[in-house]
């Protein structure tokens, strides 16, 4: 092989996309230092080509010298700029300065002038590599050699005569697809005849990139082993409603596509998301193709439901709508898609098509009888409103799917949007929450612990992922935990929900109790509650001290707050009295007065209040009391205010008088 067939060899393979650009600079190296055998045999013994590689860039070679009626550095000519500029960075490593006189031969015409004559010899397009085939076609990436760029061919299969049928259905497809001048259709550049075959092909944008399949089954692989990724969870749906907008534009040209899967859309490299294979798309009120081709015989793949049917049966059994299941092209329609729409949607969901199984007609039945298993059910955390969205576009009625392709984009989108706004919402609450000394947490409506304050690790010892996403009543001493519950549930009862207040012993991670006050604030929009919770550990010790000594005093003893309600009694106060704390806590003191005392009485205790001065027993006059039974006796007290964080309170200290004589109601002058 001579030194210019050798770079051509190479150039034409690194054109085909068989080899890198470093791949062939280093193999020019070794080739130059031993200066025998061939690159192909170096390619080769490097493990970068196989014999299959090298068979067909061989054939490419020929094809490409035939062209140019045998002169090799006029091959060199229809190689892509780019090429040449890798041709001309190994010139000086080879034969001596052959690649960069080829190279430079060759600039005028590639970056200065344009060859706009026919070609002499050969097609406009040279095939490169087999890329995808299916039920009728195959596509290949070529090489435009009039434009100088990669395209990809579709045309009809090469290893069998294709049925009159099949020529229509790709011309038909061909026809469509070039009539939707959309970003999410691959635009079609050119229709043909083949010159040696008479077969129809076209050639269309090449995309580099996967399908949605692909990128769904990755997703999901990594849910299983990792935990879910939001954001290649939203990265999914955005895809889904740009292919929701295609579909609807495509509706608005009075087209249906009737074959949509996950399969059938492309994400490509650099964003784009592209709808494919439009071979079943049908044309409202169009019947110059369709009458053929609703009239196929029936073709059907038995073990494969995820393959695309033809015949009276058109689509894919896993995502084909009841009305494609049943044969009723009558009701093919808009709807079709939206069900077609939200079978991928439930695939983005839970990793699966709607409706498996192992024979095709098994999941035909399916189709046509079965309701869908909730997507949430085979995928825990499911987002409620998403599973609404796709399971109503599953419905079997036509009329209970969502309107069209744009009102599903549109409620997507829409979902996503609100959580964009949740998540800016938690972000600020989450600095929020950093700066309180407090437990905070947002709770949802299952009672699980959903963002949670630093001061949880502080005051309770937790890490942060010991506590995301458990039960609230987890952490709540089993005493408290049934008032603690109703509270919560109070709350965020729509309609209903109010703030509230309740004190609860909390576990320390250690096992310790630790009493907290909270308070609860229903947020209704995001269907959870804010809590707070304050340490009150102390303050509870307190008043157990206080409640002792309290308990222990000789007299009764009564605490009023400045709107002179009783808040604590005695037992003492029980016994003279003959009330229990339950019918005496919260009333107004007077219940303990006689009625002919008690009409000023008010003013009395709020005059207390304001000068808040010690009274010791026997210091002023003496009061008369009323038991629960109606009898009234002499009593003598004693008043001493008590200062809190919450305000002032009185102590009342009441001894029996029954020594005393009865007196008269107080006055103002008293």
């Amino acid at each position: 092989m001579s030194g210019d067939r050798n770079l051509l060899f190479g150039a034409l393979a690194m054109q085909a996309g068989l080899l890198s650009a470093d791949q062939f600079a280093e193999a020019c190296s070794i080739w130059a230092a031993h200066n025998v055998g061939s690159l192909a045999s170096i390619l080769c013994d490097q493990g970068w080509l196989v014999e299959q590689d090298v068979a067909h860039v061989e054939y490419l070679v020929e094809r490409t010298l035939t062209r140019a009626e045998g002169d090799l550095k006029a091959s060199f000519a229809g190689l892509s700029g780019e090429i040449l500029g890798v041709l001309a960075t190994v010139g000086d490593d080879t034969q001596g300065r052959r690649t960069q006189a080829i190279c430079d031969s060759s600039s005028t015409e590639t970056d200065l002038t344009f060859d706009l004559s026919p070609p002499k010899h050969g097609p406009r397009y040279s095939l490169s590599r087999l890329h995808a085939a299916g039920g009728i076609g195959e596509i290949w990436l070529a090489r435009d050699m009039d434009l100088q760029r990669n395209v990809a061919v579709k045309r009809l299969h090469s290893h069998k005569s294709p049925s009159a049928n099949a020529r229509m259905r790709f011309l038909r497809e061909a026809r469509i697809t070039g009539q939707l001048d959309h970003p999410g259709v691959v635009p079609i550049y050119e229709l043909c005849l083949d010159e040696v075959t008479g077969h129809p092909y076209y050639a269309m944008r090449f995309l580099h990139g996967r399908t949605l399949t692909v990128a769904v089954e990755k997703y999901h692989e990594a849910r299983r082993t990792q935990g879910s990724d939001p954001q290649t969870f939203v990265g999914l749906l955005n895809a889904f409603a740009i292919v929701c907008n295609t579909v609807a534009f495509a509706h608005s040209k009075g087209i249906i596509h009737r074959d949509l899967k996950c399969e059938n859309v492309i994400l490509g490299d650099y964003g784009e998301v592209v709808v494919i294979d439009w071979g079943l798309a049908k044309e409202v009120g169009s019947y110059d193709l369709d009458p053929a081709m609703e009239e196929m015989p029936f073709v059907t793949d038995a073990v494969n439901p995820l393959a695309t049917l033809a015949g009276h049966i058109l689509g894919s059994p896993a995502y084909m709508a009841p009305e494609q299941a049943t044969g009723r092209m009558d009701l093919i329609g808009p709807q079709t898609d939206v069900y077609g729409l939200c079978a991928m949607l439930y695939e983005i969901l839970c990793g699966r098509p709607p409706f498996v199984g192992t024979q095709t007609q098994d999941v035909l039945f399916q189709v046509r009888e079965t309701v869908p298993v909730k997507p949430s059910e085979i995928a825990p955390g499911i987002p409620a409103a998403l599973e609404q969205i796709c399971m109503q576009g599953l419905e079997k009625a036509q009329a209970n799917r969502p309107q069209s392709a744009d009102c599903l984009a549109r409620a997507i989108l829409s979902w996503i949007s609100d959580l964009a706004e949740k998540r800016q919402a938690e972000e600020e609450r989450e600095r929020f929450f950093a700066l309180s000394f407090d437990l905070l947490a947002i709770i949802d409506h299952q009672g699980q612990l959903r963002q949670m304050s630093p001061a949880w690790e502080r005051l309770l010892g937790y890490e942060r992922a010991e506590l995301t996403g458990r039960q609230f009543d987890e952490f709540i001493h089993p005493e408290d935990v049934s008032n603690s519950i109703q509270d919560l549930g109070t709350a965020a009862n729509p309609g209903k929900g109010s703030p509230l207040s309740f004190e609860s012993r909390v576990l320390h991670r250690d096992g310790s109790p630790r009493w907290f006050s909270w308070q609860v604030t229903p947020i209704p929009q995001e269907k959870c509650v804010y809590v707070v919770g304050r340490d009150i550990t102390a303050l509870k010790k307190s008043q157990q001290l206080f409640e002792g000594i309290l308990q222990s005093a000789p007299d009764a003893m009564v605490l009023l707050n400045e709107q002179g309600q009783i808040v604590m009694v005695n037992r003492q106060t029980e016994r003279i009295f003959g009330y229990t704390p339950g019918e005496m806590l919260g009333q107004p003191v007077e219940m303990l007065i006689p009625q002919p005392f008690r009409d000023q009485h008010p003013t009395l205790v709020a005059g207390f209040f304001k000068h808040a001065t010690t009274r010791s027993m026997g210091s002023g006059q003496p009061l008369p009391g009323l038991r629960n039974d109606g009898q009234i006796f002499q009593a003598d007290i004693s008043l001493s205010p008590i200062i809190t964080e919450n305000g002032t309170l009185v102590a009342a200290s009441i001894r029996e008088m029954p020594d005393r004589p009865p007196h008269r109601p107080p006055t103002q002058h008293d």
